[in-house]
């Protein structure tokens, strides 16, 4: 998602503005998918201000952007209940812009259960331009250096290309 900064949502910026280039490309490689992965980040056991504010944008723009697409929902946190708060609220919301969610995955108690880091790949295949698109990105936290959040994408974006390129 860095690749698409959106500021917080106003009517009153979106009437001045208009909707962002990057906005509308997002919403059009959503719309061209069938289907897609959705992984919920949760804050106090709510989706993250970011996410719903990505979908805020998203349904001025289209109300129905992910109409007639397959969706698996997917969380986990450190927690007992694995992200299930944020993971139930934004399944609701999906059902709204016309997702068809097909399953929910919450993974409890993530630093028991794995001993990596957070690994954030995307892979978008567009058929009717016959074009494949990736990116990656990392998970900033508190005990996180930014340069080595910076140089481990660089060796999650070689590794994918190095493997698209056969």
């Amino acid at each position: 998602m860095a690749n698409y900064p959106f500021p917080s949502y106003s009517e009153d910026y979106e009437r001045e503005m208009g909707f962002s280039n990057s906005l509308v490309e997002l919403r059009n490689n959503i719309m061209e998918a069938k289907g897609g992965i959705i992984s919920v980040n949760g804050h106090n056991g709510n989706p993250t201000a970011y996410f719903k504010n990505v979908l805020d944008w998203l349904s001025r723009l289209e109300r129905k952007f992910l109409e007639d697409t397959t969706v698996l929902l997917m969380s986990t946190s450190p927690g007992k209940r694995g992200g299930l708060g944020s993971l139930e609220t934004i399944e609701k919301l999906l059902h709204r812009f016309g997702a068809n969610v097909i399953a929910t995955f919450s993974l409890p108690s993530f630093y028991e259960n794995f001993d990596f880091n957070v690994v954030i790949r995307s892979i978008l295949y567009n058929d009717s331009k016959k074009y494949v698109s990736y990116s990656v990105g990392s998970a900033i936290t508190a005990m996180a250096s930014p340069e080595n959040e910076y140089q481990e994408c660089l060796l999650k974006a070689k590794a994918m290309r190095e493997v698209l390129e056969g």
